[in-house]
């Protein structure tokens, strides 16, 4: 028979000795293992009793071994003086040997850590539960610095951060220095910090108490911007130069910089302009415009709407950083002082025309829906554009009247005038008995065109008629009548009448003209038949009828105590503005010439 003596069981305990650290303030624990395991036979159980202080807690309050096993031991940092602090923890396996053990733990706290920053450089960091308090800003976490300055140094301190960052400036005593928070959001700032005799502290902490995160941190010794490079002044493209004194044909101006300088590299800057009407001393030093932020060495450009037309500009310049630090002003031009820097003179479209007229050369003017009596009409109006020194032509749309236009001009001036000036457009060899409408508009040296005017404001209705006058027709189918006008004389026939008497006889033919409206008489030249036709004599005409009209006259004869008298005669046809066809006999009977006693003309009619 085999015996197998088994050992009694036996404690054994493994904790660090190494003392933990925290910072003054801070709240994250430090963590340990404490390792049980039992080094005997058999098995054993244990139990991890209440420490003696109340800033250690342990995950686990018993176990058994084997298997090894452990609780892990937190020692909390909340609300410890900065001192050091020791607390104890007994793990009791009951009566077996090696038990029990007491664990001993060390907390140190300590204040909070100063880190040394140099000016113009970045530092990233976090904000955790395990930093300190912050000195100055009750219930908050801090990662404090000092910075390598000397007495009288200027800082500028910005600190930006995924939370809401706040900034306590110190001596190097932890007295306050007074300074303002000048940076919008997230971001806090502080400007102008004179470094004391004992040195300056920042403390990077937060608005709202407990808050965490990332946040960069940035000291500068802020000095001012240098002068802007290159300035230049570009039409709205951004592009296109706009030469010294120049004028620009948009309402938009850009300015730039080529290039934007500053020793302080992590700055800021902006191009500021001031911009003012020319030909006055009348910088105010407040700049009108500024840039976008960019970054030193980068161009900047600013964008300026609403120039006022028919206007002259200067501009200065300057650069300025995040902290309103600026360079001095720079001139444009050095040395133009007030002269015009730009001018200002956008192309515009003229303004309608206005006294429009229709004339004959002569300046006679044609009433609208009147009669023009030659081939010949001017077109007229007073053109005006409130562009200085553009050069204006009268266009005109000339359609027959009925038609509607097309705005498309028909006919152009031939020379441009100023504006205020009458321009004019000669139109000719237009058709006889055609009646035209028409309209008007400007037009300057660009192209640009105003708007049309309807001249007479008829509708469709003719604006001038060409009525050039013509001739009558010669006149036909004439005739001779007995006084009443109805009972006709034949050829060498008697008019009839008492001796001693007068006599009417009327002489009709049918006349013509190719001119509408017209109204046509018959003249008729009367003389014995011994006498021949002078055109000037005896001449009698009678009331004008309109075109195919039978016209008639009445002359009267004395009718003699003896005998008879032969009288021959022949017409014509004339208009109320007196022109005339050429004569017709009468009768187709001889019209001699000479006529004399031994040869008379014919006889058309005697009296009585």
């Amino acid at each position: 028979m085999t015996f197998t003596i088994t050992p009694p069981p036996q404690l054994s305990v493994t904790s660090s000795s190494k003392p933990d650290t925290a910072f003054l303030g801070s709240t994250a624990s430090k963590t340990s293992a404490i390792r049980i395991s039992n080094s005997g036979g058999g098995s054993l159980a244990w139990n991890a009793l209440l420490p003696d202080t109340t800033w250690l807690t342990r995950s686990k309050v018993s176990g058994s071994a084997p298997p090894d096993d452990s609780t892990i031991v937190s020692s909390n940092p909340s609300g410890l003086a900065a001192v050091t602090h020791i607390g104890h923890m007994v793990i009791d396996a009951g009566a077996v040997a090696g038990s029990p053990v007491t664990v001993t733990k060390t907390l140190v706290i300590v204040p909070c850590t100063v880190h040394p920053v140099t000016p113009d450089s970045l530092d990233a960091g976090s904000l955790t539960t395990a930093d300190c308090a912050a000195p100055h800003r009750a219930g908050s976490f801090a990662r404090v610095y000092s910075v390598n300055a000397s007495t009288g140094d200027t800082l500028d301190v910005q600190l930006s951060a995924s939370f809401d960052a706040f900034i306590v400036v110190t001596d190097g005593a932890g007295t306050v220095v007074p300074t303002s928070d000048a940076c919008p959001g997230l971001t806090a700032c502080v400007r102008n910090v004179v470094v004391p005799s004992n040195g300056v502290r920042i403390e990077a902490t937060t608005t709202v108490g407990g808050a965490t995160g990332s946040f960069n941190m940035l000291v500068t010794k802020p000095q001012r911007p240098a002068g802007p490079i290159l300035l230049s002044q570009r039409k709205g493209d951004g592009s296109t130069i706009i030469g010294v004194g120049a004028t620009t044909d948009t309402n938009v101006v850009v300015f730039r910089a080529d290039t934007l300088r500053d020793p302080n590299a992590r700055d800021t800057l902006q191009l500021q302009v001031e911009l003012r009407f020319a030909h006055v001393a009348n910088f105010a030093g407040v700049a009108t415009d500024a840039s976008t932020p960019v970054l030193p060495g980068a161009a900047a450009t600013i964008t300026h709407t609403g120039l006022t037309d028919d206007t002259v500009y200067h501009w200065r310049a300057r650069t300025c950083d995040q902290t309103s630090r600026c360079s001095v002003w720079a001139d444009f031009v050095t040395g133009r002082d007030t002269a015009p820097d730009f001018k200002v003179a956008v192309p515009q479209a003229p303004i309608a025309p206005v006294t429009p007229l229709q004339t004959y050369p002569s300046g006679t003017q044609i009433a609208v829906g009147g009669p023009d009596t030659t081939d010949t009409i001017v077109l007229k109006a007073t053109v005006s554009d409130s562009d200085p020194g553009d050069q204006l032509r009268l266009q005109v749309e000339r359609r027959t009247a009925g038609s509607t236009f097309s705005n498309v001009p028909t006919a152009t001036a031939s020379s441009a005038v100023a504006s205020g000036q009458v321009s004019s457009i000669t139109l000719t060899g237009q058709a006889d008995d055609s009646s035209y409408r028409w309209q008007a508009r400007a037009c300057d040296q660009t192209n640009r065109c105003g708007p049309w005017v309807d001249f007479g404001g008829n509708g469709t209705g003719a604006d001038y008629k060409i009525a050039i006058p013509e001739r009558p027709a010669a006149p036909a189918q004439l005739n001779q009548y007995l006084a009443g006008g109805t009972t006709p004389i034949a050829v060498g026939g008697a008019a009839g009448g008492n001796p001693g008497s007068t006599v009417n006889v009327v002489f009709k033919a049918t006349v013509t003209d190719p001119d509408p409206g017209d109204l046509i008489s018959i003249e008729v030249e009367v003389q014995t038949t011994d006498v021949a036709f002078d055109t000037t004599t005896n001449l009698h005409r009678g009331a004008g009828v309109v075109t195919t009209g039978r016209a008639a006259v009445t002359v009267g004869f004395s009718v003699p105590l003896v005998l008879s008298t032969n009288y021959h005669w022949h017409a014509r046809a004339c208009d109320q503005t007196n022109r005339c066809s050429g004569w017709v006999a009468f009768g187709g009977n001889v019209d001699l010439d000479p006529s004399s006693l031994l040869f008379p003309s014919d006889t058309d009619f005697h009296v009585p």
